[in-house]
């Protein structure tokens, strides 16, 4: 074999090894985030239920806002602080955070504007959020071995509907 020859397989070579050594590195930082090499999970969802919570959006005046020559409140359902709530369904309660978010006269607030529904009484906005609950069971497994078997519930966000109500 010639020195070209073999100086490029020589150099393929390290090309390889240095490829996988940088795949091992990413691997590596991506353990806690994925099962390891041989290992897996098999999630079944075992039942799903919707649980609403309402909210009142920060921002607002305690006795509500009139709005004599008609308009509304602008509503961002995502800003405002978080508050933990426990969401009550048929195998207990399943605690998650919730954004309260936020209310305002001016559209800097963001979000939705949400009519007032008449000009002399007073209004507060509220928000309905609605999570998608689901109960499941993990299944671990190593090497196709069975290891053990969690349960876990976790709410998602599925739907909010902001609305006014009469102070």
């Amino acid at each position: 074999m010639s020195k070209k020859k073999f100086l490029s397989v020589v150099l393929a070579f390290i090309m390889c090894i240095s490829m996988t050594i940088t795949t091992s590195a990413q691997d590596n930082e991506q353990r806690d985030k994925q099962a390891r090499y041989g290992e897996c999970e098999v999630v079944t969802v075992l039942k799903t239920e919707y649980s609403t919570v309402t909210v009142t959006p920060e921002g607002q005046p305690a006795g509500g806002t009139q709005f004599p020559t008609g308009g509304g409140l602008y509503i961002n359902t995502s800003g405002g602080t978080s508050v933990s709530v426990g969401l009550g369904v048929s195998w207990g309660v399943v605690s998650t955070s919730v954004s309260v978010g936020y209310a305002g006269k001016s559209s800097n607030v963001g979000g939705i504007l949400v009519n007032a529904p008449n000009t002399t009484d007073h209004f507060i906005a509220k928000i309905d959020k609605t999570y998608k609950v689901e109960y499941k069971k993990i299944d671990h497994y190593k090497y196709n071995e069975y290891v053990t078997t969690v349960y876990v519930s976790d709410a998602t966000l599925y739907s909010q509907r902001p609305y006014m109500v009469k102070k």
